[in-house]
């Protein structure tokens, strides 16, 4: 229940905030930042790797097999007193910080609504501390999404930064072509989400391992892999469940209602990129549900694909369309509140102390 108490604080918070305001902007995501590190960075016990990370943490190393800004942070931390549980603290703070830079640049002027969506849509929150490398570096390239808009140089920069969490990152390095990639590929956003339908329902997992996965340079296929933990083991190779990918095309119909303010004069150009960035981001985030592999990397794609929802839901309030919205964001995020009620993996809540 922690995590419902926070959505409603965090409504309370940005219920004064005026998004347009730097200094009041940057108060409320200060406020709510707060919370956000604590109650992250102080998880027990949450996802397999939480035991190892908090050994490392308190016994921290640059000549491990972890990617070297990670180790080196953690061991300039640990030099200076930070041990431990409190280093997920720090990584937790890295994330916030991310976040709410990125929402600033992307000009977000319903601030609650997209932090809402964000929480109970993208899943990204309560994952923070599951796989906390690659979670870390996710967050980075969400803001190197949206730098591509303003600087090619700076969101290269970000994404180099972000693989030294997490190798993988890497994968992202070619929306250098940010606006031909997303144009293109969403020129018939329709027919993309049709594709999307289809090649997410496809037993792919096999064909991702010959054609994708084995193609890919070793120190990212490791890494990606947990190699050092499952060679040789069936996980790698496991299909994505037919139940979770269904739970992530659920949300389908609301990416196809939305696309209706393509065709109206409502979004700005920086806007409609960015939308239809989130309907490739949304079709990335299910098609590379082959494997728990390949899956991973889909996680750079959970954030930005909440930005169709968002745009969506602010037209139709902004068009006094109250009931339709309110069914809309209650659509979109039933799951999350069902798996918060019943406390399942991450969405149970244990502090450390």
């Amino acid at each position: 229940m922690i995590y419902i108490v926070y959505l409603l604080y965090s409504f309370f918070i940005f219920k004064f905030v005026d998004a347009r305001n730097r200094l009041s902007f940057f108060m409320g995501a200060a406020l709510v930042s707060v919370p956000w590190i604590v109650i992250i960075g102080g998880q027990y016990n949450v996802g397999a790797d939480y035991f190892p990370y908090l050994y490392f943490f308190n016994n921290p190393t640059t000549d491990g097999r972890f990617e070297p800004i990670f180790a080196f942070t953690s061991v300039f931390l640990y030099d200076i007193g930070v041990i431990g549980q409190f280093q997920f603290f720090f990584f937790a703070f890295i994330n916030a910080l991310c976040f709410f830079v990125a929402v600033r640049k992307l000009e977000i002027s319903r601030v609650m609504l997209f932090f809402f969506l964000f929480v109970t849509v993208s899943t990204l929150f309560n994952n923070q501390m599951n796989g906390i490398r690659q979670c870390v570096a996710t967050f980075i390239v969400f803001l190197a999404f949206v730098e591509f808009y303003d600087s090619k140089i700076i969101a290269v920069l970000l994404i180099i930064w972000a693989a030294g969490f997490h190798y993988s990152a890497l994968v992202c390095l070619p929306f250098f072509f940010f606006k031909e990639i997303v144009l293109f590929a969403t020129k018939r956003p329709r027919l993309l989400l049709l594709l999307t339908l289809i090649v997410t329902l496809l037993p792919l997992g096999e064909v991702a391992n010959r054609y994708i996965f084995a193609y890919l340079p070793d120190f990212i296929r490791e890494e990606t892999a947990y190699s050092a933990m499952y060679e040789g083991n069936d996980y790698v190779n496991e299909q994505v469940g037919l139940q979770f990918k269904l739970s992530k095309l659920l949300l389908l119909p609301i990416y196809y209602l939305s696309l209706e303010i393509l065709d109206r004069d409502y979004l700005s150009d920086k806007e409609r990129l960015f939308f239809r960035f989130g309907i490739l981001a949304f079709s990335l985030r299910c098609m590379l549900l082959m494997n728990n592999l390949v899956g991973r990397f889909s996680y750079y794609f959970w954030l930005p694909s909440i930005l169709p929802i968002y745009y969506y839901i602010k037209y139709l309030l902004d068009n006094k369309l109250q009931l339709k919205a309110v069914a809309c964001l209650a659509y979109s995020s039933i799951i999350y509140f069902i798996k918060v009620i019943m406390a399942v993996n991450e969405y149970k809540y244990e502090f450390f102390v």
